[in-house]
């Protein structure tokens, strides 16, 4: 949505987190780093919803199977770690840029309180 425009939030929204986690997926993938290289529905944009981010990151087994059965991999106890570093990592990435974007409307505006 709106190419190159409002990069800022496209960095750190909900809308996109799952996105952006995919196309770390998809790096991994091609490399065969990730999923014995297979890509299943990983291969396909938008893919894997910022919901399927929160899943992994819940740590609930249920839940990963879920969402590596929605995405239709097959994934070893490996796969399942580096899937997990990468939803933090992107979750991660999205608060500090927010937590940035906050610190320096406080800095401009000098509002400390």
């Amino acid at each position: 949505i709106n190419p190159g425009m409002q990069l800022f939030e496209k960095m750190i929204s909900g809308m996109y987190l799952g996105e952006i986690a995919r196309v770390v997926c998809m790096e991994l993938i091609q490399n065969k780093l990730l999923f014995n290289g297979q890509a299943g529905k990983f291969s396909t944009k938008d893919s894997f919803q910022t919901k399927f981010v929160s899943d992994i990151e819940s740590h609930d087994r249920y839940k990963i199977d879920q969402v590596i059965n929605e995405m239709g991999v097959n994934a070893s106890e490996s796969d399942i770690e580096i899937l997990k570093q990468v939803c933090t990592a992107v979750s991660n990435r999205a608060a500090r840029l927010a937590a940035a974007g906050i610190a320096g409307i406080v800095k401009k505006t000098r509002n400390y309180t």
